[in-house]
């Protein structure tokens, strides 16, 4: 973060406390753990949200475009996805066999993940593109042929996945979960920081 944020950030926090206050130095070895859980936290609780408004929306207005329920679901698995992608630059993501354990867990998993692989970060075989490859012959003579190619395609928007009330509550499982250990990593890191400021 750049001092200016920094500081604006800080002051913010100053007007909410009277609370001393410490800024964590980047050379700490539990910051970046911290970090990482916190935006995971934060990223889970953007695909929650993000659901939630696409129901919401299609619920609320019987017109909707299908497009704003598509970018929604996106934007969705998108965030729940990047938790478990590995970062080359120092933020760590979720092990999978650590924090999905029951057997319905494990396909909402493995679902999200298909469509982020196969659909929306990448082109893949999925359940949302369909596509097929027309020919129409144009000329026919004893030694050629000429066809025109025609690709149709069909696109599927809307909502991705049906059972959205177990999809969410299969992130606010793992959210708790996640919000488990990084109260762990806080607690680990009260000593580091009572012992740099006692000295």
């Amino acid at each position: 973060m750049n001092q200016e944020l920094e500081k604006q950030v800080l002051d913010i926090i100053k007007s909410e406390t009277d609370a001393q206050l410490w800024t964590i130095g980047e050379d700490a070895k539990l910051r970046m753990p911290i970090i990482s859980y916190q935006l995971i936290i934060n990223d889970l609780q953007i695909a929650v949200d993000s659901i939630k408004k696409a129901v919401i929306l299609t619920e609320k207005f019987e017109k909707l475009d299908d497009l704003i329920v598509s970018a929604l679901w996106t934007q969705a698995i998108m965030r729940y996805s990047r938790c478990f992608k590995k970062s080359d630059d120092g933020y760590s993501s979720l092990e999978p066999e650590k924090y999905i354990v029951s057997n319905r867990s494990k396909t909402f998993h493995s679902t999200l993940i298909s469509i982020r692989d196969s659909f929306l970060a990448h082109r893949g075989k999925n359940d949302f593109e369909h596509h097929m490859v027309v020919a129409t012959l144009l000329k026919k003579s004893k030694r050629s042929y000429q066809f025109n190619f025609q690709v149709p395609s069909l696109h599927i928007q809307g909502h991705f996945i049906k059972n959205h009330k177990s999809i969410i509550k299969h992130i606010e499982t793992l959210q708790r979960r996640v919000s488990f250990t990084l109260d762990k990593k806080c607690r680990a890191l009260d000593r580091i920081v009572w012992n740099e400021i006692k000295t």
